[in-house]
């Protein structure tokens, strides 16, 4: 990887941070002693996503991310073209981290700048935005959005527990149509599109899937109901058996009908609503610094 300077872009509006600017600054420090490296904190989203378009357009520059899930996704959506990406995650779930083998030590994941490789990975594409591991449409697009910046961090990963109980008692889904581009049509209520095993936390809906196969992998719930939720839930962590109402399949392009307006979610990040979706793969879209 040939680059000369480091610049770290941490998203002061991001609804999640569990790392101090000290243990940041000093890290960089330490970085610092054998390449240029620069935290940058900026103001909000835009400001944020201004930066890492100007930044990541010089080849020489390799831009990283301090942030959770979200803010990786923010900058996917906002890379140069070729560019390569950092990343520094404090966020709540750090899927991404944790799929790619990111170490735990904070120091250790500032020293994959220097030294880790470059690994490249497929990405998401729902209603022309990327994503890095998931795509929901219908439910948990809804619960998400009800999570405050307030509550989650206070709370962490519980937060959107308590979201999910609250949303269960007014949920009225959509109908889902889904036309498959192996010929399957499908119809359900919740849909998932997994490129990664993990959902959140130590959630498995899809353990099959994978970041460099291809392919984009549904996990469609045909009937929603709390106890076809729970079950589904179960499964994940797995407790249980994949449940008979509903539906796994595979492919590189879907094509999404909604009967009503409904929000999505790619990576944590609400988007919407929408009646309309197609989600497709770009095998190794991205690279990514890693050990």
């Amino acid at each position: 990887m040939n680059f000369e300077k480091i610049f770290i872009l941490i998203n002061s509006a991001a609804k999640s941070n569990h790392l101090n600017n000290t243990d940041l600054q000093k890290a960089c420090e330490h970085i610092n002693k054998f390449k240029p490296c620069q935290l940058i904190y900026t103001k909000n989203i835009d400001d944020f996503s201004e930066k890492v378009k100007e930044l990541s357009a010089d080849s020489k520059t390799l831009v990283a991310v301090a942030g959770g899930d979200g803010t990786l996704n923010l900058a996917l959506n906002n890379l140069a073209d070729n560019a390569n990406l950092g990343l520094i995650p404090i966020g709540t779930a750090n899927v991404v981290a944790k799929e790619l083998g990111f170490p735990k030590k904070i120091i250790d994941v500032f020293k994959l700048l220097l030294t880790g490789a470059l690994q490249k990975i497929d990405l998401g594409v729902c209603c022309g935005k990327k994503f890095a591991f998931v795509a929901g449409i219908g439910f948990d697009a809804v619960v998400a959005n009800s999570v405050s910046k307030r509550l989650k961090s206070v709370l962490g990963q519980v937060a959107y527990a308590v979201a999910l109980f609250k949303t269960l008692l007014t949920y009225k889904p959509s109908e889902l149509t889904i036309e498959c581009d192996n010929g399957e049509k499908l119809s359900g209520h919740f849909a998932i599109f997994a490129n990664m095993r993990r959902y959140g936390g130590e959630l498995y809906f899809s353990p099959e899937a994978r970041h460099d196969d291809g392919i984009i992998n549904l996990v469609l719930l045909k009937k929603f109901s709390f106890l076809s939720l729970l079950k589904l839930i179960k499964y994940a962590y797995g407790k249980g058996d994949f449940p008979e109402m509903a539906v796994k399949t595979t492919g590189k392009y879907f094509k999404v009908t909604a009967s009503e307006p409904t929000y999505y979610e790619l990576d944590g990040e609400v988007f919407g609503p929408e009646k309309e979706f197609e989600i497709k793969v770009k095998p190794l879209e991205q690279g990514i610094i890693t050990t």
